[in-house]
């Protein structure tokens, strides 16, 4: 009960003030006749020209409450103004604010002397460069988005610390799960905010660090310094760059502000911006055709030249669409990302029945650990055991030839039968004990092993159960492979 009255009645406390009149705050206002007008008005207000701050109008907003969080801004009388309605609120309902937990943002004037002093209940309260409300960092030029990037970032890593310590990498809970748990749980810490800033381009890099970063602690890969590759593990989990997350979230948060209710707060002030405020930087930048960092423009112009009618969310089909773009440029760049599937899906090695053994090799394989790298010899006397000599070893190259025969797929000549096979595997688990796969899928777990043992003969890894392959192809259920552990 006593938070339904405070949050119902502090805001038109610090609204109207000890006296009659609102309390407006004022920056420069936009013509001289305005400014005139409103002082005959206005009882007080607050005349100071920053050109950091993007209205030009009297703004009619003091203070932000979210919960028990409460931000009140103005100028400095305004503020220990509000400061003592605050005090006086406490006094009525019975509580008490807490002193050493408030805090002030205020940059004084470099040509005078006179600092002022908030105070509440007679404690002076401390004067920080920076503040976090509502995990935002806030300085007095506004949101800090180079200290978000660090926190970001830290509390990021941190997690998929804590998480990597509990089993959750590819050699506990198994890699699978390890990425699903960084997409649900860690990711949003990287984006948080992200799509209401403009980060420059080193915290952009900073930020696409921690994502690499945390991918290899799924890899458990623990040393910070480590340059293990990760492009494909982010192939394979379909996970696009953070910088696309955040033109995603923007776009997604631009169009829910031109598409919400006329009732809500957000359509208001989108409204007002766009019909009066058209110079106004930040909604310049935004919609900005000529710029590459915001996908309004292209997703209006999209709307335009092929409307998405046919899909029942224009948004989620432009952004698959951009998703796609990206991942084609990834493949462009990468060997390894060429070979693997075209679209950006969820990869079946991650989640198809398979030992642990067998899903390591397979994301070996993936990854172009297996063969190994740097390459070695071979059981069958070759020096070095690249994939072209795999097709050719008396060990596995009559393994291969029978891959082909007993998967009903086509094989492009230029492309390595194991990669032309995994990129056909089935999307759905309950299709591995159906068809061909019930007989191709355990052989070609079998294969990776036999290629396992072929290129690490001083080193064979430990013996397992799996499916031999001079056992002919019959129409009876071959069992899949039984769990190492």
């Amino acid at each position: 009960m006593l938070y339904a009255v405070f949050i119902d009645t502090l805001p038109r406390v610090l609204r109207t003030g000890p006296v009659t009149y609102p309390l407006f705050i004022r920056t420069v206002p936009t013509s001289i006749e305005t400014s005139e007008a409103t002082s005959a008005t206005l009882p007080r207000h607050s005349i100071r020209s920053n050109s950091l701050r993007q209205d030009t109008e009297i703004t009619h907003i003091n203070a932000l409450l979210y919960a028990d969080d409460v931000a009140i801004f103005g100028d400095p009388s305004d503020v220990q103004m509000m400061l003592a309605a605050c005090q006086l609120h406490s006094a009525q309902f019975g509580y008490r604010w807490h002193p050493a937990k408030c805090k002030v943002i205020y940059e004084p004037d470099p040509t005078t002397t006179d600092t002022p002093t908030f105070r509440l209940y007679g404690i002076s309260l401390e004067n920080v460069p920076f503040f976090t409300y509502l995990g935002i960092p806030f300085s007095q030029r506004g949101i800090h988005t180079g200290q978000m990037t660090t926190i970001a970032r830290t509390k990021a890593i941190a997690a998929m610390t804590t998480l990597a310590n509990i089993g959750a990498h590819q050699h506990g809970f198994g890699l699978n799960l390890a990425l699903n748990i960084y997409r649900t749980f860690v990711r949003p810490m990287l984006e948080y905010g992200l799509a209401i800033v403009k980060p420059s381009p080193a915290e952009r890099n900073a930020l696409e660090s921690a994502q690499t970063r945390c991918l290899r602690l799924a890899l458990n890969v623990r040393n910070p310094t480590a340059t293990t590759p990760t492009v494909m593990v982010q192939h394979l989990a379909a996970l696009p760059s953070i910088n696309f997350r955040r033109l995603s979230l923007t776009l997604r948060h631009l169009i829910r502000a031109e598409t919400c209710s006329p009732a809500t707060l957000l359509a208001c002030v989108s409204l007002r911006v766009r019909q009066e405020n058209k110079n106004m930087q930040v909604w310049r930048l935004l919609t900005n055709p000529r710029r590459n960092d915001t996908l309004l423009p292209a997703f209006h112009a999209a709307r335009k030249v092929a409307p998405l009618n046919t899909s029942r969310n224009p948004v989620t089909a432009f952004l698959r669409d951009r998703h796609q773009e990206e991942w084609d440029k990834r493949r462009v760049k990468s060997t390894l990302a060429r070979r693997a599937r075209n679209k950006p899906i969820w990869d079946p090695i991650l989640y198809a029945p398979a030992s642990t053994n067998s899903r390591r090799r397979l994301f070996f394989w993936r990854a172009g650990w297996l063969p190994s790298y740097p390459l070695s010899a071979c059981a069958c006397g070759a020096p070095k055991a690249d994939r072209h000599h795999l097709t050719l070893c008396p060990e596995v190259g009559p393994a291969i030839a029978r891959l082909r025969e007993i998967v009903p797929i086509d094989f492009p000549p230029h492309d390595h039968p194991i990669d032309t096979v995994l990129n056909a595997l089935p999307l759905r688990r309950h299709l591995y004990k159906e068809g061909h796969w019930r007989k191709s899928w355990p052989f070609l777990l079998s294969l990776l092993r036999d290629i396992d043992v072929a290129t690490h003969p001083t080193d064979p890894p430990e013996p397992e159960r799996s499916l031999l392959h001079d056992t002919p192809p019959t129409d009876e259920v071959t069992p899949l492979p039984h769990r190492d552990n």
